[in-house]
């Protein structure tokens, strides 16, 4: 157990045993000389001590002077003074000889404890030193810095200024801010630690005044009460020295962090300074053409060298599985020699694969230097600032590069994670205990999977430049964003408007197939259907359909007013003429824009099919309409009857016909039903219609005088015709009264009823009847009785 404490906390790490598992001879006397010497050097009666030192000064040591503020060379001071008394008391330490034990007052772990912790605070006291140093140099660096700024009055050269002067201040800027925000998460873990540590210290304070207290309480002076009094103020001190460390390296991460942002805020001035005054010029743009071209270059011939290699690879795996079957034939279960060509074959095949690896990884870093290459040269026209198209076009391409290139980043991201968790695993079986057939395998491994972890690390390192490329381009387009003037910005945003709205424009639905004669040979090929050329072929329709409107209007009036033809019969012939010239739009649209007429049929046979079951009564009704504007059986306004229905024609469409019934009641009726059922046209060669008025009057009425009544009836209405004349017919002989009708001729008007008129002849002959004291028959029953015989009566 003391070997293994001494081991891990005094030896440097190259010196200590992989396995420790004895005490070392003589090391528990070495320590020990720690208390004898504390022995011979005092009074008889004195105590052995840890520390070599006065236990008041032990017990009381505090630091001289401020470590937050004080000049590192003060603090060097005073910490070499400290050094040089922990290395005399470890050096008196070692020479101290034996014959400690008999003393009794320490154990051995306690002896080791002290001579680990003065070793230590050797090494903390040298690392005091070393910050301060650093911390006294970062001093002088901020000093010298700060009179630099006090001095810049500008860059030394005229404008303009090369660009790779403005991307190295970008690159400058990127790395000083990324520093910074490093150092603030360092100091703020430093803090945390500190305060752990002033924690530590709180403790050891503690315990210090508590073994002075015991030792107080002990009249006698037991040596192992100040054994254990002098225990504690080494572990004091060498906690003070930890919690000074951490105080000396918060002040070195201030400085560190001052100084970064200091720089940072000066170079961000240069940037400003440079900003708008930058040319790319030919020579610029050549010299980055020179300088790729010689990176692609370099990768072209390590891609020819390694070629050979990776042929060999594979040759070498084939011959390792080959070796491999023939071994597992002819050599036992558990044969040290099949297990090594088992190990051969995992080798050669993870060979193998590297070199596919590192093959693939030269042509995507190939194809990393041309992207570099197509940014650069996108880069060129937006250099200048005069084209905001450029700037715009600029803007989406940055966009649609980084969206090709954040698939392949997060895969190999992906690939050097599973390639790093490999290298790992390796790593920790290498310390495993096993043979050495396979500790030399797990080696060999180890360094392959760290030879793979490389190339993905220099691919992604690759693919980091193209991106970071991308970043300052995009910076480029920032910078004139901001410090242009506001017509400059509406010039861009109207660019930026109409590249949106070109992309919008082209922008394909699909893609027809058709097939054109080149020649006079047919070739087949597809043709692409896209936002404008639907939006063109909808407005040749749309302008064609609404002149068509106009002149298909202006020629009805003409028609109907100079010609003489019915206005019905012009209105209906004019919906036909523009449904007509619609077709003809839609065709011709569709062949000016070039898009083919199969474009109907990628729809699909099954919607098509369902389309024609839908569409089966529209044409229909069509058809019958195109029949009824040729055959004519009705025109609006007459009075037609059909399926139950008696109302005037309104209006005769393409599809239907509009009805209002006698009560006012508007009815479409599909034209199909006049094709197909019987249709009664009151009007269509006459207006003049005969309606009968039916009456009963008594049996002994005198039938000639109701004959010259009911004509003179008839005449007397002002809406009877003469001709045809009124016409009185004695009709039957009915069982309770004579029955006559009048039959008159009416003319149907739209504002005359012909019920109307039967009603009012109805009153007329009421009237007239009732003056002249002809009754009218009412439903009666003559009961005729024999008296030839007398009657009986029953009583029931």
């Amino acid at each position: 157990m003391v070997k293994t404490l001494y081991a891990t906390l005094v030896l440097p790490p190259r010196n200590r045993p992989n396995h420790v598992t004895q005490p070392p001879i003589g090391m528990a006397a070495i320590f020990l000389f720690l208390w004898l010497g504390s022995v011979a050097c005092a009074s008889a009666s004195a105590v052995p001590s840890p520390t070599s030192e006065p236990a008041g000064n032990a017990a009381s040591t505090k630091p001289l002077t401020d470590w937050s503020s004080a000049p590192p060379d003060i603090l060097i001071a005073e910490i070499r003074n400290k050094l040089a008394a922990t290395k005399e008391a470890l050096a008196l330490t070692k020479t101290q000889t034996d014959a400690t034990s008999s003393a009794n007052v320490a154990t051995q772990e306690e002896i080791v404890e002290g001579g680990v912790l003065q070793q230590q605070m050797v090494r903390i006291y040298q690392r005091q030193i070393d910050n301060l140093l650093k911390l006294k140099s970062l001093q002088q660096s901020r000093s010298e810095l700060g009179r630099e700024i006090a001095k810049w009055a500008g860059m030394p050269n005229p404008p303009p200024y090369s660009i790779f002067k403005l991307d190295e201040l970008r690159e400058k800027v990127r790395f000083l801010e990324e520093h910074s925000l490093a150092l603030s998460s360092m100091n703020a873990a430093t803090e945390q630690e500190s305060g752990n540590r002033n924690e530590s210290l709180k403790k050891a304070n503690e315990k210090l005044r508590q073994a002075n207290e015991l030792l107080e309480g002990n009249a006698g002076g037991d040596t192992r009460l100040i054994w254990l009094r002098d225990m504690e103020g080494l572990r004091k001190r060498y906690v003070e020295s930890r919690v000074e460390v951490i105080r000396i390296e918060q002040r070195v991460l201030d400085e560190e962090l001052a100084e970064i942002r200091q720089r940072l805020e000066f170079t961000k001035r240069q940037l400003g300074e440079v900003k708008g005054k930058v040319s790319f010029t030919p020579a610029d743009k050549e010299q980055v053409r020179v300088r790729l071209a010689n990176e692609r270059q370099l990768i072209q011939d390590e891609m020819a060298a390694l070629g050979p290699l990776a042929e060999d690879s594979h040759q070498a795996f084939d011959v390792a599985a080959a070796a491999l079957d023939q071994g597992r034939k002819s050599l036992p279960e558990g044969d040290e020699r099949l297990a090594n060509l088992e190990f051969a074959l995992e080798r050669s095949r993870e060979q193998a694969e590297n070199a596919d690896i590192k093959f693939q990884a030269l042509n995507w870093l190939i194809d990393s230097v041309r992207l570099r290459e197509k940014v650069w040269e996108l880069r060129w026209p937006t250099a200048d600032g005069k084209d905001p198209m450029a700037v715009g076009q600029g803007y989406a391409m940055i966009a649609k590069l980084k969206m090709e290139t954040a698939p392949i980043q997060k895969f190999l991201d992906q690939r050097l994670k599973l390639t790093s968790e490999q290298v790992y695993d390796m790593k920790k079986q290498m310390f495993e205990p096993a043979s050495p057939l396979l500790t030399s395998h797990r080696q060999q491994m180890h360094d392959l999977f760290a030879d793979r972890e490389a190339s993905y690390q220099r691919l992604l390192g690759g693919l980091e430049l193209s991106d970071h490329l991308l970043d300052l381009w995009k910076q480029d387009l920032d910078d004139r964003h901001q410090s242009e003037s506001w017509s400059a910005k509406a010039q861009e945003w109207w660019a930026q408007v109409r590249e949106a709205g070109l992309q919008l424009w082209q922008f394909e639905f699909f893609a027809v197939e058709d097939t054109i004669e080149v020649e006079g040979q047919p070739i087949t090929g597809k043709r692409s259907v896209t936002v404008g050329k639907v939006a063109t072929a909808l407005s040749i329709l749309f302008v064609g359909l609404w002149v068509s409107s106009k002149l298909t209007r202006l020629t009805e009036h003409i028609a109907v007013t100079r010609r003489g033809i019915d206005a019905s019969s012009a209105r209906i012939a004019r919906r036909w003429v523009l449904f007509l010239i619609g077709v003809i739009l839609v065709m011709t649209s569709f062949v000016m824009v070039k898009i083919p007429l199969t474009v109907f049929a990628f729809t699909g046979g099954a919607l098509a099919i369902g389309a024609g079951f839908g569409m089966q009564n529209l044409l229909k009704n069509l058809i019958s309409g195109l029949m009824l504007l040729l055959e004519r059986p009705f025109r609006p306004g007459d009075l037609v009857e059909v399926g139950g229905i008696r109302g005037r024609v309104i209006d005769i469409g393409m599809r239907s016909s509009h009805f209002r019934d006698g009560n006012g009641i508007e009815t479409l009726i599909p034209n199909s039903t006049f094709v197909e059922e019987n249709v009664t046209n009151w009007t269509l060669s006459s207006q003049s219609v005969r309606i009968v008025v039916k009456l009963g009057v008594a049996y002994d009425s005198p039938v000639q005088k109701l004959t010259e009544l009911l004509l003179e009836t008839a005449i007397r209405h002002g809406l009877v015709q003469d001709k045809p004349a009124p016409q009185v017919l004695f009709e039957d002989f009915g069982s309770d009264a004579l029955q006559f009708g009048l039959y008159v001729w009416v003319e149907i008007k739209r504002d005359v009823d012909w019920r109307s008129i039967a009603s009012d002849l109805r009153f007329m002959i009421h009237k007239t009847l009732s003056a002249n004291g002809i009754v009218m028959a009412f439903p009666q029953r003559d009961i005729h009785v024999d008296t030839a015989q007398p009657l009986q009566v029953r009583l029931l």
